[in-house]
């Protein structure tokens, strides 16, 4: 009797405007109604982010732009270049390499031991830096080799020379250029193509070509990094070089309409 009484006195003090009325029950919403809570933390990565990692890797594409002439030119003017691999820690590798520059193609060609690290961080992470410089005192010892050998001069397979397109910065011998690309290790006839070609090339050196456990890779470079010895920089990348080429035949198309 005296709890029915005791509410029975708050409902009138209620009524009355003396207390306040109890606060109202919500009925839970459920999991498809109402606002929805993000439990993401800042800096998550947005679903373009995240489809990044199952996109191909940069450079399987089938157009390659031409590279810009003075990087064709020092490709054609040397055979020495610097290759920085990567492994999954982030640990740099750096490789003093010969090459040969496949201009047809477009990509640089190169071999390795398949028993080195540097064949291990091309399997597992295949984008690569590559330091060319035209050493003058180095392609006279390297033209001289090759002449006593019966090679070819040049880095490449005919074609300008750094010399026919130097910008005034100085005899030609003044540029250092970072290719940043993509190595495909190449297999079966493809293989050996590229090693025949780049056996013309290097003549000298067939020990680092031919023979077991030796494997044949290209690069195709994806963008460029050209400084002169004034220290003038300029930028080339394939992405805006294809965008540029689809714009020029656009234009040429509209003109001939």
């Amino acid at each position: 009797m005296a709890a029915a009484g005791g509410a029975a006195l708050v409902l009138l003090l209620q009524h009355r405007g003396t207390l306040p009325p109890p606060p109202r029950r919500q009925a839970p919403r459920s999991p498809s109604k109402g606002k929805e809570v993000h439990a993401a933390h800042v800096g998550s990565p947005s679903k373009s982010n995240s489809n990044r990692d199952t996109m191909p890797v940069e450079g399987s594409e089938d157009i390659f732009p031409p590279l810009p002439p003075t990087v064709v030119a020092l490709l054609h003017s040397t055979r020495v270049c610097h290759l920085s691999t990567t492994s999954s820690d982030g640990l740099p590798h750096l490789s003093l390499m010969r090459f040969t520059y496949r201009q047809e193609e477009e990509v640089i060609i190169m071999t390795t031991r398949t028993d080195t690290k540097k064949y291990e961080l091309l399997c597992s992470s295949p984008k690569v830096a590559v330091l060319v410089h035209d050493f003058p005192s180095l392609r006279k010892e390297e033209e001289e080799e090759e002449e006593e050998v019966g090679g070819s001069k040049g880095g490449g397979e005919g074609g300008s020379t750094v010399q026919d397109v130097d910008d005034g910065a100085g005899e030609g011998h003044t540029y250092a250029i970072t290719l940043n690309g993509v190595a495909h290790v190449q297999k079966g006839e493809e293989a050996e193509r590229f090693r025949a070609l780049h056996l013309v090339n290097n003549i000298a050196y067939r020990q680092f070509i031919e023979g077991e456990k030796i494997a044949v890779f290209t690069v195709h470079v994806m963008s460029a990094r050209i400084c002169n010895v004034k220290d003038r920089v300029t930028y080339w990348d394939k992405h805006t070089a294809v965008k540029a080429a689809k714009e020029q035949e656009m234009k040429k198309e509209a003109e001939t309409v």
